[in-house]
């Protein structure tokens, strides 16, 4: 809610003194943007993605883009793409740069592989995106 910033930074820090996790190294870095500490903010940002999994951090990208910060989001699928490549998320992420760059044959290859190991839960949105990728649409949008 952006108040109280102070408490809400104490609070951040001891959780993380408890336990060092993805979701509370981000809220630190959320609070340390409103309060315009920049630099603080973007250590605890890349120390959640340095610890973050393939989840985590794709969901990350999917906010971004969600916030129409769209080259921050595929600079996100970059990294799950470098860090989880056999992962299906990272073959998602892996299709999401190629329609960036306007590759959707490589894009379309790796929804297949996405497909292949998605769990049957994600099957069905990825059939959306697949049809959206034989479109030539773009998929980041």
């Amino acid at each position: 809610n952006k108040t109280n910033l102070e408490e809400a930074l104490k609070w951040s820090e001891r959780s993380i003194a408890v336990e060092e996790r993805f979701e509370n190294l981000m809220t630190k870095s959320r609070i340390l943007r409103h309060q315009e500490r920049t630099d603080e903010s973007a250590a605890a940002r890349d120390r959640a993605m340095e610890i973050g999994n393939a989840s985590q951090v794709y969901i990350y990208g999917r906010q971004l883009q969600r916030d129409k910060k769209k080259a921050e989001a595929i600079a996100i699928y970059r990294e799950v793409a470098r860090r989880f490549p056999e992962h299906w998320l990272g073959h998602l992420s892996k299709a999401r740069v190629a329609v960036a760059d306007g590759d959707f044959d490589v894009a379309m290859k790796e929804l297949v592989a996405a497909l292949a190991g998605a769990p049957e839960t994600q099957k069905a949105p990825l059939e959306g995106l697949k049809k959206r990728i034989e479109s030539k649409e773009d998929i980041n949008g």
